[in-house]
């Protein structure tokens, strides 16, 4: 009976032995297979190769498989900034993990040119961009950035903004020239306005407020609006709302005559401190 349990307890640590070893050779990288795709052909000088990206990367055949090290992996790949796409995928297999990366070459950006900036410096214009040079091309982040531009000006009131951009790729460099140009429209101007509900304030008020001189800037009018607010406070009205009701532009003349709507609201004696 005891030999029997021996040899059953034997067999048992038997299998668990080889158990142990099948899982521990099924954990380990078997093969890593890289394949590095190009968008356009380059010279084999700026062409990253299968073997290249191996003796970047932490991991080898025959180590164990750790998800940290392939977090480390696909850091350093992204960190290289060759690649405009990094795809990672493993399968199991009776030999190990095998560990598949796709690759995509980019085009790097060598130049960024603004053109047409007046009234502004260029340098002014390349803080309004998230991209730079050195970084990969990216196709898909080129019309944000000339939607920065674009509300860049339009912000400051420039009317009928385009903004087009030109790309020059360089394949035996391995590189690409951006450059933006900019058709930046006309300004308008205040010719007057028009105030509904003020029963405070006379007309030339508001035009001294607006200041027909100044050429419109969004930001500008809503700062004026603010100050407009402000100034019925100080009367002793409580909530004033002041709405835009129309702009009015004339686009031939590039003049504006907005139409403003007052409320000015309750107002507090200054004897009583009652409220109307």
């Amino acid at each position: 009976m005891k030999c029997k349990n021996l040899t059953v307890l034997l067999s048992v640590s038997i299998l668990s032995f080889f158990s142990h070893n099948i899982a521990a050779s099924n954990s380990k990288i078997a093969s890593i297979h890289v394949e590095a795709g190009i968008i356009i052909p380059l010279q084999n000088r700026y062409f990253v190769n299968e073997d290249q990206v191996k003796k970047v990367i932490p991991i080898h055949e025959g180590d164990i498989f750790d998800s940290k090290k392939i977090d480390q992996t696909l850091s350093y790949l992204k960190k290289w900034g060759r690649f405009s796409r990094i795809d990672f995928e493993k399968k199991e297999s009776r030999d190990g993990v095998l560990v598949f990366i796709t690759l995509q070459q980019g085009l790097l950006i060598s130049n960024i040119d603004i053109k047409g900036t007046y009234p502004f410096l260029e340098n002014r214009l390349r803080r309004t961009l998230s991209i730079h040079p050195g970084e990969i091309y990216l196709p898909e982040e080129m019309p944000p950035q000339t939607e920065k531009i674009h509300n860049f000006y339009e912000r400051r009131g420039f009317q009928d903004v385009q903004i087009t951009l030109d790309t020059h790729m360089n394949p035996k460099e391995g590189t690409v020239n951006l450059k933006f140009s900019i058709h930046r429209g006309n300004r308008y101007r205040f010719q007057d306005v028009d105030v509904r509900g003020n029963t405070v304030f006379p007309k030339s008020y508001f035009i001294s407020q607006l200041n027909p001189l100044l050429a419109y800037e969004p930001s500008r009018f809503r700062q004026k609006l603010d100050k407009i607010r402000k100034d019925y406070l100080d009367k002793g009205y409580l909530s004033p709302r002041i709405r835009i009701l129309d702009l009015r532009m004339n686009p031939e003349t590039h003049r504006m005559h907005p139409i403003l709507d007052v409320n000015e609201g309750k107002k507090l004696l200054s004897s009583s401190k009652a409220i109307l």
